[in-house]
């Protein structure tokens, strides 16, 4: 029979922070690894510790992709401080920046604008096949439209959510990672949601990857709609731009200045990278060689 005694060791916690601990809804795989860290810093009388992710595991007998998650979910709730460079965690004892985790973060989506709600509701249930219609046009312009559009709708209601979306459009280099950011805030309650909105901002990164790539430059707008039909994975991301080097070498797409080189749209559409390419030969010193 367990016995649990306070000699063999207990937690100082001061009463106004338990206090407000009791008053805010900490998910449960997030509340896990948060009373993980009081144990590991105040259970050794110290005001924070280095915890590794071996740690958490071990502690709570959760995956370490939970654990990732359940840390992400503190962090944007401002429960929790963490010195990346080190791993080193404390409790963030400021409880007045503490911030809220919504249940369900759709049912804010949904009171304030019903239409937006079903239009990336039918979006993501028909698997992205009318996203050129429904929500392409607004991530055009490197995701601002798109984040301004999100952020309206829910800022009143979320602001933690809403500057995490607000960030994407700081700086398009480091989209996808903020991508990332946005959707550990709301993955735990809607992970089609979280799902979607990471997968339109992959779609056009991956897109402009191609676009940069594809010599004839004409119908982006045709091309893009084609582009998310496809929905490229990275693994046929990456045969598509070999396949386009190759083509690029073909004679049929250097003759004549390239004049038959297919519209990028009528290429994906056809599955362009499917296609067989032969190589080019010149004549040099009496040999035939291959044009690179």
């Amino acid at each position: 029979m367990a016995n649990p005694q306070c000699e063999n060791g207990y937690l100082r916690f001061a009463s106004e922070l338990w206090d407000a601990i009791c008053r805010i809804r900490i998910p449960g795989e997030a509340r896990q690894v948060f009373d993980v860290i009081a144990r590991q810093t105040y259970g050794y009388n110290k005001k924070d510790n280095v915890i590794t992710l071996t740690e958490f595991v071990l502690a709570t007998k959760m995956k370490k992709s939970n654990v990732s998650r359940a840390i992400r979910q503190l962090l944007a709730m401002n429960l929790i401080i963490k010195d990346n460079d080190i791993a080193r965690y404390s409790i963030n004892k400021d409880y007045n920046t503490w911030k809220t985790f919504l249940k369900k973060t759709t049912n804010v989506i949904k009171s304030d604008n019903e239409s937006l709600s079903k239009a990336i509701t039918n979006v993501i249930k028909s698997d992205n096949e009318s996203l050129s219609k429904a929500i392409t046009n607004v991530i055009k312009s490197d995701n601002e439209s798109l984040s301004k559009a999100i952020t309206n709708v829910i800022k009143s209601d979320n602001e933690s959510l809403s500057k995490a979306i607000t960030h994407i459009n700081k700086d398009n280099k480091r989209q996808l990672k903020d991508t990332q950011a946005l959707t550990s805030v709301i993955k735990s309650d809607n992970e089609s949601l979280a799902k979607g909105v990471y997968k339109i901002v992959h779609l056009k990164s991956t897109f402009e990857d191609f676009w940069r790539i594809y010599p004839k430059k004409r119908s982006k707008g045709q091309a893009e709609k084609a582009w998310i039909k496809l929905n490229p994975d990275e693994q046929l991301h990456d045969r598509i731009k070999y396949a386009l080097e190759q083509a690029k070498k073909s004679e049929d797409w250097r003759r004549n200045n390239g004049q038959f080189i297919p519209y990028p749209a009528t290429w994906i559409n056809a599955k362009g990278w499917e296609d067989v390419y032969e190589d080019v030969y010149e004549v040099q010193d009496g040999h035939f060689k291959v044009v690179l």
